[in-house]
C-alpha cells in the first residue's frame, strides 16, 4: 500500500505537469506564429520605406536593392530575437542557414509562379500571390527548425515531486505529515522518471 500510495502521488504529478507543458507549448507557437506575421508585415514596410527614401538620392535599381538588404536584415534579426527568441550565438552557422533560405526561397518561388503560369491563364501577378502562402509556411518551418532551433538549447525545466525522510503515508496514499518538497529537472529526465514510475506501478 505504501508503494501503491507513492506512486499514485507521484503519476497524477506526472500527467498534470504533461497537461501544463502541452498548453504552454501551444501557446508558444501561437505566439510565434502571430509574431512571424507581424514581422512579415513590418520588413515589407521598412523595404518599401526604404525604396522609397533612397530612391530620391540613388539609382532605381540600387535603391531597390538597398532596400531588399535592409528588409532581410531586419527579418533576419527581428526572427531570431523577437519570433523565436534564440539565444544561441552560433552566428556563422544561422546567417549561412538564412542565406541558404534566401537562396531556396527565390528557386521555389520561380518554381510555383512558373507552374501556375503554365497550367492556368493568370498573370503573373496573379501566379505571384498564389505563391506566397506556401511560401510563407515554408519560411516559417525553416526558421523555427533548422535556423532558430532550440532543441540543443536549454531543457525546459518541471517542478517534480522529492520525497523527504520525514514524510509518512497513510493506507490510503495521502500525507500525514510533512508534505513533499519539489525539485526542479530537466526535462529529458522528467520523461525517463514519468516511464520508470508507470512501469513500477504496473508491476504492482
Amino acid at each position: 500500500m505504501l508503494k501503491m500510495g507513492i506512486f499514485s502521488f507521484c503519476r497524477r504529478k506526472l500527467c498534470s505537469g504533461n497537461l501544463v507543458r502541452l498548453a504552454v507549448s501551444n501557446q508558444e507557437r501561437i505566439s510565434q506564429l502571430l509574431r512571424f506575421f507581424v514581422v512579415g508585415g513590418s520588413v515589407a514596410i521598412i523595404d518599401l520605406a526604404t525604396v522609397w527614401l533612397t530612391s530620391h538620392l540613388l539609382p532605381a535599381l540600387l535603391a531597390v536593392s538597398l532596400g531588399y538588404v535592409t528588409g532581410v536584415s531586419c527579418h533576419f534579426l527581428l526572427n531570431k530575437f523577437w519570433v523565436f527568441k534564440c539565444g544561441s550565438r552560433q552566428y556563422r552557422r544561422q546567417v549561412t542557414l538564412y542565406l541558404l533560405h534566401v537562396a531556396l526561397y527565390w528557386l521555389m518561388t520561380m518554381l510555383l509562379v512558373s507552374l501556375v503560369l503554365s497550367v492556368s491563364a493568370a498573370n503573373v501577378v496573379v501566379a505571384r500571390m498564389i505563391s506566397i502562402p506556401p511560401m510563407t509556411l515554408f519560411t516559417f518551418c525553416f526558421l523555427r527548425f533548422l535556423i532558430f532551433n532550440k532543441a540543443g538549447g536549454q531543457s525546459e525545466s518541471i517542478a517534480l515531486p522529492r520525497l523527504h525522510h520525514n514524510c509518512e503515508i497513510d493506507e490510503l496514499g495521502g500525507w500525514t505529515s510533512e508534505r513533499p518538497r519539489f525539485q526542479l529537472i530537466s526535462s529529458q529526465t522528467y520523461d525517463i522518471v514519468g516511464r520508470n514510475v508507470l512501469r513500477n506501478e504496473d508491476e504492482l
